[in-house]
């Protein structure tokens, strides 16, 4: 990858942070009944989609796109039902992916997930937001290795959402320090994934770095405390 896109895609992670985690935390813009985390998490991603489609990344969003149109399934799809309703399909799979996820959440976890409809709107865009970059996977590759992806993709994301014991995603609010961890693991994570399957960068493992050591340090204190209890 070039150093011009290098620098996008390090600009498109770090731009979004401070915008969030001031927003999330300040009492200029009272959010209520919304965690300062899932502010700072919803927040930068939806900064991050914009950066990278209007801004950093527009041509290769454009190729993408059209990469897409030239689908076999897709087109079969859009002959049939239209290619408007394809195109809106494509575009709000990851976010009715979301839904169904977090409503089986809702069903099969004992307290279920304390949100009001502000939480779970976004919550459930956030998630929408992290599946997007996988969308050019399932619709272009195998099966298998569309699998081997997601697993690799959800571990990260996961972890993310779990760096902190004991969270309630609807109420808890960390300090800034963990919500900026969180994030910059998020959002690296995210971005190297749509820079490799969306555009077709081949990154290098190392692009991961960023947010490996993010998760490490937000998962410290949990580690020592599990250590302490030996």
């Amino acid at each position: 990858m070039s150093g011009s896109r290098v620098k996008s895609r390090l600009l498109a992670t770090i731009l979004p942070l401070p915008f969030s985690l001031f927003v999330a935390n300040s009492e200029y813009f009272p959010i209520e009944g919304v965690s300062s985390l899932l502010s700072a998490v919803f927040i930068s991603l939806l900064l991050q989609e914009i950066f990278c489609r209007y801004l950093f990344f527009k041509e290769e969003n454009m190729d993408m796109s059209r990469r897409l149109g030239e689908i076999e399934s897709l087109i079969s799809f859009s002959s049939r039902f239209g290619s408007l309703f394809t195109a809106i399909l494509v575009f709000i799979g990851p976010f009715l992916i979301s839904i169904i996820f977090l409503l089986l959440i809702e069903i099969i976890a004992p307290r279920g997930l304390n949100l009001n409809y502000l939480g779970w709107l976004f919550l459930s865009l956030s998630l929408g937001l992290l599946i997007d970059p996988l969308t050019p996977t399932f619709l272009e590759k195998s099966f298998s290795e569309s699998v081997t992806y997601l697993t690799g993709y959800l571990s990260v994301v996961l972890i993310g959402f779990g760096a902190i014991s004991d969270i309630d995603i609807g109420l808890f609010s960390s300090e800034i320090s963990d919500q900026l961890l969180i994030c910059i693991a998020l959002l690296n994570v995210r971005i190297t994934y749509t820079v490799e399957l969306g555009y077709r960068y081949r990154a290098s493992i190392t692009s991961f770095a960023p947010s490996v050591v993010a998760l490490f340090f937000a998962v410290a204190p949990n580690i020592f405390e599990i250590i302490t209890r030996l």
